[in-house]
């Protein structure tokens, strides 16, 4: 019987730490680099530059590019939105990864409500530039209660919008949560119920990732930080730097030190 050979699998759109641990399991000599992506989340495996299915005892190394999310410092063209439903916007801030929008409601008699009335920046901008939109809320005497939608679980973004188009005011609050995702909501005050535009206050409780304890990250092996921060959400920076009592490929430093509390997207230089 003929023993089958073992191959290189297909890690496109595979985590990293995948790729670690494979490749220390079979002691598969590898490299990698990143770059910005807006189609491949963040810390997966944007290309291999070795075929899937080629024989491991051919391959002499393989690199492999990483996804380091969307590049928020590219430029993009914004389009003046001025006079559109704020729907257009929306819909055009989720399609280009801008981060930094600023959306304010304010009471005009003349102009519809929902419609753009004015916007601080058109043309090229970088995706994370402050962009201030000011939309009408209509007027005052067309303003009427709303019974709360349950906003748990929803992106930050858009409970204060739903909160902003409504009239209604609010506060942040943070709170680490092993349950709720980075930047969505944990829970309101109050939770349901009538709210009123103009005078209620909606309190919004908002997670700010799980609360990660830092194990002794100088005392591991790369492959098991790789693999810890990529359970975490925790993002990794890379410095090489001379030493002459440290062995090549060894620790120097961690910027963390251990049974530090961080939350989710911190970076972690080693």
């Amino acid at each position: 019987k003929i023993k089958k050979m073992d191959t290189l699998p297909n890690f496109i759109n595979k985590n990293i730490a995948d790729v670690v641990v494979y490749a220390d399991e079979k002691k598969l000599d590898i490299d990698y680099s990143y770059e910005y992506s807006d189609n491949v989340e963040e810390g997966k495996i944007i290309s291999q530059d070795v075929l899937p299915g080629t024989i491991l005892k051919k391959i002499d190394k393989v690199s492999f590019v990483v996804s380091g999310g969307p590049n928020y410092d590219k430029e993009i063209i914004l389009t003046n939105f001025e006079g559109t439903k704020i729907d257009e916007l929306i819909d055009f801030i989720s399609k280009n990864y801008l981060n930094n929008v600023n959306i304010v409601y304010e009471i005009n008699n003349e102009i519809e409500r929902d419609i753009i009335i004015s916007q601080s920046v058109k043309g090229n901008t970088k995706r994370s530039s402050l962009i201030t939109v000011k939309v009408s809320l209509g007027s005052k005497d067309s303003l009427s209660p709303i019974s709360l939608e349950d906003l748990r679980d929803k992106k930050l973004f858009d409970a204060t919008l739903y909160l902003k188009r409504n009239g209604i005011s609010y506060e942040l609050k943070y709170e680490f949560s092993d349950t709720i995702n980075k930047d969505h909501i944990i829970s309101t005050d109050p939770s349901s119920g009538e709210v009123t535009p103009l005078s209620s206050k909606v309190i919004l409780t908002v997670s700010k990732g799980k609360s990660i304890t830092v194990p002794n990250l100088k005392d591991m092996e790369m492959k098991d930080i790789v693999s810890w921060a990529s359970e975490n959400n925790v993002k990794l920076s890379f410095n090489e730097e001379y030493h002459k009592d440290i062995k090549l490929g060894q620790i120097i430093s961690v910027s963390e030190k251990e049974n530090n509390i961080i939350a989710e997207g911190t970076n972690i230089t080693i």
